[in-house]
């Protein structure tokens, strides 16, 4: 499915743009600034970001019942996948609130001559 278009603030220069993100490798929204012709992450969506709860969630009731069996629970792929990903999806959501903190104001061309 692929994403929408959508307002966003670059993390580099912090200037506000409108663009379709791409998906990175974790399921990340990712822009490239026309501004700064760098690459920068949004975060997760919500499908994406329940997908990786229920990865930690449903590892952390199999590893208590395998103790409570008396056995060793070893974390598999997706959950390291799941850790990893809620982790980086927090700082870049706190990358991305500063980033839009300190933004410049959006110009929004209508087509109108400016205003004295």
């Amino acid at each position: 499915m692929a994403l929408a278009e959508r307002d966003a603030v670059c993390t580099h220069c912090r200037k506000p743009m409108h663009g379709t993100p791409m998906r990175s490798f974790l399921g990340f929204q990712k822009f490239i600034c026309p501004s700064c012709r760098t690459d920068f992450l949004y975060p997760l969506t919500n499908g994406y970001r329940n997908l990786y709860w229920v990865f930690v969630v449903l590892f952390g009731a199999l590893s208590t019942a395998a103790i409570l069996m008396g056995k060793i629970a070893f974390p598999g792929a997706l959950v390291i996948v799941g850790i990893i990903g809620l982790i980086k999806d927090a700082s870049i959501k706190k990358q991305v609130a500063a980033a839009e903190a300190a933004a410049e104001p959006m110009e929004i061309d209508d087509g109108a001559p400016p205003q004295a």
